[in-house]
């Protein structure tokens, strides 16, 4: 029997106990995800509902978890905005935004996404419920941070100046609606070039536009054309209240459409998550345009939550490596 010294094993740590919980988490998060790509939202809720505990938990300890929180709360709004519970998507939008503008986002464009994205939910969730007046400081905050963090002419500028044009429409500035949807449209013609099917969600805001205007020989054209950019897009002539269209005459249901939609928006192009969310939802897709689900001024592509949530976290793990504590050594 040897009776030589058995090495001890190091205590368990603090900083060990904070890379379980975060484990842990982002376990549940893809967990959440998963469940919500095959239709299972109620156990999708529950799981990014576990996920935003065990980050709480661990953001004490490790400033990373604050993006990581910031990005799961604005998941969890998207599954209740989608299922029409506003208020249960304020309350998650509006914490979201308050971690995000605490984060710095300098060298990690990630975190700066994560920062308009979280002004942009905010800023569309109150607007969705008419409180106007408490929206417009977000979603004008959201132009001004991408118009400063990215460029004027940007992608994401061009969706922030979309989502003031809806605010606009909505709220009878009609003329500053036009000019931003104007301005926006110019800057995807400048990315894509003229008739860009990227475009058509824009061009079905300017036909609404002039619909609420009164305006109905001058939305017409806007309207054909966003119809058309979308048919190139994706192949369709044709909706139905139970099936669509495509281009060889063969039918396919609504529910399928919307996914091969998706599908062959992202594998045409490495497009934004703004733009590709543009193409799945509108005058195309009658069938299943109340509410606007998957549009993308409604929410983020749940498809892309867990691509998305893995880039948060490279990118604060390189901003701010493991650590201690908030100001610990690493």
């Amino acid at each position: 029997m040897s009776t030589g010294t058995q090495p001890e094993l190091a205590p368990e740590t603090e900083f060990d106990v904070t890379d379980e919980l975060i484990e842990q988490a982002c376990r549940a998060h893809d967990a959440a995800v998963a469940a919500y790509g095959v239709g299972r939202g109620d156990a999708a809720e529950q799981m990014f509902r576990r996920a935003i505990t065990l980050f709480e938990q661990a953001a004490d300890a490790d400033v990373c978890s604050l993006a990581d929180l910031a990005a799961a709360l604005g998941n969890l709004g998207a599954v209740y905005e989608a299922r029409c519970a506003y208020l249960q998507a304020e309350e998650c939008y509006a914490r979201g935004t308050a971690i995000a503008a605490e984060l710095e986002d300098e060298g990690a464009e990630e975190v700066a996404h994560l920062r308009l994205q979280a002004l942009s939910n905010y800023g569309r969730i109150l607007r969705r419920q008419g409180s106007y007046a408490q929206a417009e400081p977000f979603i004008r905050c959201a132009l001004a941070f991408a118009e400063a963090r990215f460029g004027a002419a940007s992608l994401l500028t061009a969706w922030a100046l979309n989502d003031l044009g809806m605010f606009g429409k909505f709220t009878s500035r009609f003329d500053e609606a036009a000019d931003c949807y104007q301005r926006a449209l110019a800057i995807l013609e400048k990315h894509y070039g003229a008739d860009c099917a990227e475009a058509a969600s824009l061009y079905h805001n300017l036909g609404g536009l002039e619909h609420a205007r009164g305006r109905f020989a001058e939305g017409e054209p806007w309207t054909r054309q966003s119809v058309v950019a979308r048919e190139r897009a994706l192949g369709l002539v044709g909706v139905g209240a139970r099936f669509v269209r495509r281009a060889d005459g063969s039918r396919l249901a609504a529910g399928a459409a919307l996914r091969s939609a998706g599908e062959a928006i992202n594998s045409r192009r490495r497009m934004t998550v703004h733009t590709a969310g543009a193409f799945i939802c509108g005058s195309l897709f009658c069938a299943v345009q109340a509410p606007q689900t998957r549009s993308r001024n409604f929410f983020l592509p749940m498809s892309d939550f867990g691509s998305r949530f893995r880039l948060y976290r490279r990118a604060t793990l390189r901003r701010w490596p493991r650590s201690r504590g908030r100001g610990g050594a690493v």
